[in-house]
């Protein structure tokens, strides 16, 4: 009789984060010698981490896409001080006092902006009396501030807006000591959105556990003249996004910089 069939070979250990870093510095860094020489080095030790702080765990297939990698460039230092962040750099400080959130605070996102809902054609009202004006604007503010209370109430320390943010909005923000973050750009929240996990809402309103997310650290700090939000994922926190900050000290260095981080990513 024909001899048994051999089982098949074991599969090999999944590779260790180390091994993946080191794995990823060797590929990439053929694609930076092609951009940048002297920078070799650093530049490809900064991509690695970034493109191995983004995979999915070691049972997972290493799937890596080209948006997961986010690239801020910042005017001022050397390139040496280049270095790479679990999480998002936003290039604008808070809408509100409140700079800084430590402790896995929870994050909500609205796809719209956080102020009272108008009308998309105009609207008369009809005011006869002082008195009448008085209680538009009181019921006004009371519908405004029931919503920011709600959404304080849930839990809530960081808003990300996707539209505008009324002087009022921001008053009953600071009242409950929020932080508020005003998006222009959509593709923007929509990595925002992957960066912390939480889903973005269309209605202005107390989010549900399953569409909130979370930031272990959010910090406004001053790079290269600049006040940016930094969104942080410390730990082993799982995130979607990774960003690479650019440092040099003329403009024209950054963006041969970002070229060379981008042929990286393509080769990858």
């Amino acid at each position: 009789p024909p001899p048994p069939p051999r089982p098949p070979p074991p599969p090999p250990p999944p590779a260790s984060v180390a091994l993946r870093t080191q794995m990823t510095s060797e590929v990439v860094s053929g694609a930076v010698l092609q951009q940048q020489f002297t920078v070799e080095v650093i530049l490809s030790k900064v991509i690695a981490d970034s493109c191995v702080a983004v995979l999915p765990p070691a049972p997972e297939a290493p799937i890596l896409k080209a948006d997961q990698v986010r690239i801020a460039k910042l005017r001022g230092g050397d390139v040496a001080s280049s270095t790479m962040m679990k999480g998002m750099i936003v290039m604008r400080p808070s809408e509100t006092t409140v700079q800084q959130l430590e402790d896995r605070s929870k994050v909500v996102a609205f796809n719209c902006g956080v102020e009272m809902a108008t009308t998309e054609t105009k609207g008369t009202v009809l005011i006869r009396t002082a008195d009448e004006l008085i209680n538009y604007n009181k019921s006004e503010e009371r519908a405004l501030e029931a919503i920011v209370k709600e959404i304080a109430d849930s839990g809530v320390k960081l808003v990300i807006s996707g539209g505008s943010v009324s002087e009022m909005a921001v008053h009953f923000l600071e009242k409950y000591q929020l932080m508020c973050l005003k998006i222009t750009s959509k593709w923007e929240l929509r990595r925002l959105c992957g960066a912390t996990g939480c889903t973005a809402l269309v209605r202005l309103g107390a989010p549900t556990p399953e569409e909130m997310g979370s930031v272990s650290k959010v910090t406004t700090k001053e790079l290269g003249g600049r006040t940016v939000t930094v969104l942080e994922q410390l730990g082993d926190a799982q995130t979607k996004i990774a960003t690479v900050v650019l440092r040099a000290a003329t403009a024209s260095l950054i963006d041969d910089l970002e070229r060379a981080v981008d042929l990286s990513l393509i080769h990858i």
